[in-house]
């Protein structure tokens, strides 16, 4: 059932559109009611073309327009057009027309003007389609085109009379019917297909954008319609590409907000990114119901590019990250979960901050890459960039349905990433989403019995079959659309996982259900990701949460981790940082934490600036895969951190940690005659090389020394090394310039650094400039 309203002069003209007809229609929708004249309507689904409901009387007054609106609760896409049967009274204007309005799911607006003028004194027939090739449904407020998705859910339609001229009177609305498809029977058509270039580098975007039939209600179902690519490469292997569909946006800003809406209209799209040198071949497979289509062959041209490809576990050192063609990579960077987070007001409340849309990351990146940064972390959040959640919230439709405006967000941030080389790690699941006990959006849940899901509880999440096929759907869209970057660092599957599901069922980690999830999850993506980007999954608070038989598994190629502590001593992220590295080496996998600054509630802006500082240096000297990343990343701008990025990338380059007969080495620095080492070093290194840092260890830390401390004549003595000439670098940490080149020989294997004044700390790079003897080296 559902409701039809009728009102004079109303505001809502631009804000609905051609489901109206529709909604006459409509099957038994269930409508909400306008406060104006209204009657119920019923009618049943019989396949055939159906009165919607009885006649309706009311009131109009003119000039100006009279509008009737319905509220439908169920989609409208199944019908192919609407017949309105409305009598015009006999003294009623000659110049009176009907126009169609929807208002979309995503509460775009479409019309649709009658061309033809109401007939006073007679029965008039106005026919509306809904076809997605119907003509004469125009956007307002938005530049999309008419399609069959505007046809789903509708938040609102109806139709309105229009007449310049004067009339006072009762109008009659007789019926609307409404007329269901016909099945289509044949194969879906490519058509209108057209490639981004013909010519282009390894590991950069081919696309292909083409058109199917606009038929598919849900065009996210592989299982509906499936769309695909079989490249041949040059050395005669194939590789298969799933396809997308797609819907391009504009995005307007001004200083008071960022608006993004369609345009155009909908299409598939197939992205890859080849590397391989050479000409590539392919062709274009669609599928549904009713049979197969075959497209090709086409063709392109890769040649030699400048990038080195997908970043993953180094082949040289497990402990470490490469890319493709083999160069290291040492990721350098910090969180950006989100373009705003509500703890950074409660925090640092010194400064009011609006919230940000995803055009944030355009400053963000470009920061991080004039500073020496090299990778970010990004959530597909909620409340940010997620594809699916509860379908009241805007531009969410529910499981299965994504959330195309955020898909569009999320290809222009990995396009700034490329912009700005930085590598995205990229989190596919919250905790929050699946927890009832922290930071809860449970309840909001799109899979949560409540919302019309079929879980009762979160931690079902991980034995539900329907569940399951929903999340390798979601990674099977994603992997398409976004695969083909090699800024793609990794695609995380959750962040904090420990923190999901409910109070009965933590740690879900440890849960052996978690386990087998993960290892199936794992070994999907495998063979649905063409290029083989990393899979990890990660845990809150500090390594002791890690669970050795998850990070074992072999689908998981890499150990984020949060390096949160809750010491008065900013300095304890040093040992936190050895400590999480010496639980994670033994896996032979790199370990990386992706949050860390103080505890999860963060601390004073002194203590957090020493523990930036702190643990951006010290991860230098020990076996983690990278910098950690600091999580206050409002912080880091407003107070301008990012000096502190730029001393540290400056310091590592051409620095290549992978070999596994480096290790970590403590030590305590002799300064002159003091009896209490106030000095500490961390070394990492082997016989022939490696780099340390030196740092005071009194509690005024950040600022300098206190009066009285001297690095006077400090010496370190580093034992085991070769016999020999040594190169030594020694370098100020906060400006990234090396300030004294020395020669140092080592006897007997002990190598001892004289070191020069410093305040608060140093860094150093040491080299072997002597071969080893003709004797050693066979």
């Amino acid at each position: 059932m559902f409701r039809t309203t009728s009102k004079t002069n109303s505001r809502h003209t631009l804000s609905t559109g051609p489901l109206l007809l529709l909604t006459f229609i409509a099957l038994s929708l269930p409508v909400s009611a306008l406060p104006v004249r209204s009657t119920d309507v019923e009618c049943s689904d019989t396949g055939k073309r159906k009165d919607a409901f009885a006649s309706l009387l009311f009131e109009t007054e003119f000039p100006g327009k009279k509008d009737i609106f319905f509220h439908p609760k169920q989609s409208l896409h199944n019908f192919s057009s609407c017949q309105i049967k409305i009598f015009w009274p006999e003294d009623a204007p000659a110049g009176a027309q009907i126009m169609s309005f929807v208002k979309d799911w995503d509460y775009f607006w479409y019309q649709n003007l009658s061309p033809s003028y109401l007939k006073p004194g007679k029965t008039n027939v106005i026919s509306v389609s809904f076809e997605p090739t119907a003509k004469g449904w125009e956007p307002r407020g938005h530049y999309g085109s008419w399609c069959l998705r505007s046809t789903i859910k509708p938040t609102d339609l109806g139709f309105a009379i229009l007449s310049k001229d004067e009339y006072r009177g009762k109008v009659q609305l007789l019926s609307a019917s409404f007329t269901p498809k016909t099945p289509p029977e044949k194969p879906p058509t490519i058509t209108n297909l057209r490639v981004n270039r013909g010519s282009l580098p390894c590991h950069e975007k081919f696309e292909i954008k083409l058109e199917l039939p606009d038929r598919y209600a849900d065009p996210f179902d592989s299982s509906k319609i499936l769309l695909y690519a079989e490249f041949v490469l040059p050395d005669g292997s194939e590789q298969r590409v799933d396809g997308f569909y797609n819907q391009d946006y504009f995005r307007m800003e001004d200083k008071a907000e960022t608006r993004v809406s369609p345009q155009g209209k909908p299409y598939w799209c197939i992205r890859f990114a080849p590397w391989k040198e050479g000409r590539h071949s392919y062709r274009i497979i669609a599928e549904d119901e009713h049979g197969k289509t075959q497209w090709g062959p086409g063709a392109f041209q890769a040649t030699k590019g400048s990038k080195p490809g997908i970043v993953g576990v180094s082949r040289k050192d497990p402990r470490f990250f490469e890319f493709q063609n083999g160069e290291q990579f040492f990721p350098i960077g910090h969180n950006i979960r989100s373009p705003f987070d509500t703890r950074m007001d409660q925090n640092f409340p010194w400064k009011q901050r609006w919230p940000e849309g995803t055009s944030a990351y355009e400053r963000y990146f470009r920061k991080m890459h004039d500073s020496g940064q090299n990778m970010a972390e990004v959530w597909f959040a909620a409340w940010s960039l997620a594809l699916e959640w509860k379908k009241e919230w805007f531009g969410y439709h529910g499981v299965g349905q994504y959330n195309l405006i955020h898909a569009f967000e999320m290809d222009r941030i990995i396009e700034l990433a490329d912009e700005n080389d930085i590598y995205l790690n990229l989190v596919i699941h919250n905790h929050g989403k699946y927890s009832t006990f922290s930071d809860e959006e449970w309840d909001d849940n799109p899979f949560n019995k409540k919302n019309g899901g079929w879980l009762d509880d979160p931690f079902e999440f991980f034995s539900d079959e329907r569940a399951l096929k929903a999340y390798l759907q979601l990674m099977r869209y994603k992997i398409a659309r976004y695969g083909y970057s090699s800024h793609v660092f990794g695609w995380e599957l959750w962040s904090e996982l420990n923190l999901a599901g409910s109070a009965s069922s933590k740690p879900v980690h440890k849960k052996q259900a978690c386990i087998d999830w993960h290892k199936f999850v794992s070994g999907a993506i495998r063979d649905m990701d063409p290029y083989d980007h990393m899979i990890a999954t990660h845990v809150s608070s500090d390594y002791n949460q890690q669970n050795p038989a998850l990070i074992s598994l072999k689908g998981m190629d890499f150990c984020p981790v949060d390096a949160y502590h809750g010491s008065r001593d900013p300095l304890h992220i040093v040992s936190l940082i050895r400590s999480t590295a010496k639980f994670n080496n033994p896996y032979q996998k790199p370990v990386l934490p992706t949050e860390f600054g103080g505890s999860w509630n963060a601390g004073s802006k002194t203590y957090l600036e020493a523990s930036l500082h702190a643990g951006l240096w010290s991860s230098t000297c020990v076996p983690i895969a990278g910098t950690p990343l600091f999580w206050w990343w409002s912080l880091i701008e407003e107070e301008n951190y990012y000096p502190y990025y730029t001393a540290i990338s400056k310091f590592m380059k051409g620095i290549d940690r992978r070999d596994s007969t480096k290790k970590t080495t403590a030590h305590t620095v002799k300064v002159g005659s003091e009896t209490k080492p106030l000095f500490k070093a961390m070394v990492y290194r082997n016989k022939a090389e490696g780099q340390g840092w030196i740092y005071y260890t009194g509690t005024t830390w950040l600022n300098a020394m206190p009066a009285g401390a001297t690095t006077d004549k400090a010496t370190l003595a580093l034992t085991g090394m070769n016999n020999g000439i040594f190169e030594i670098e020694f370098w100020d940490t906060r400006k990234g310039e090396c300030i004294l080149k020395t020669a140092v020989e080592s006897k007997a294997g002990r190598l001892v650094l004289q070191i020069p004044k410093f305040s608060r700390d140093i860094a150093f790079k040491i080299h072997s400039k002597t071969l080893p003897s003709r004797k050693s080296r066979r």
